[in-house]
């Protein structure tokens, strides 16, 4: 079943400006390729690129969800310098649970 990402964004979207703040696991779900991701945004050379989706795929998480969780402390929590790239990949309207 396709997903209707405009659909998604203005649901996601009134939902946060009632307080609720939707967001998924992980921004780099491969599932979601053709679906909540277009695809041919990670097409480099007539080709799926796996690194241009892995450097972008948090850069186009904002148009659909407002936070994300980082699921990354299984073997070692993130340190600050980890943490802060990714917050610089965001806009500041992306919330965290500090703000």
């Amino acid at each position: 079943m396709a997903i209707d990402r405009r659909q998604l964004h203005t649901n996601v979207s009134l939902l946060a400006k009632e307080g609720v703040f939707l967001g998924t696991s992980s921004w780099k779900y491969p599932g979601w390729r053709g679906q909540l991701y277009d695809e041919s945004r990670y097409v480099w050379r007539g080709r799926w690129s796996e690194s241009r989706f892995e450097n972008f795929a948090s850069k186009n998480m904002p148009r659909f969800f407002p936070t994300v969780c980082v699921d990354a402390a299984y073997y070692k929590f993130p340190d600050r310098r980890y943490l802060e790239g990714l917050a610089a990949q965001v806009p500041d309207s992306f919330q965290s649970p500090s703000r």
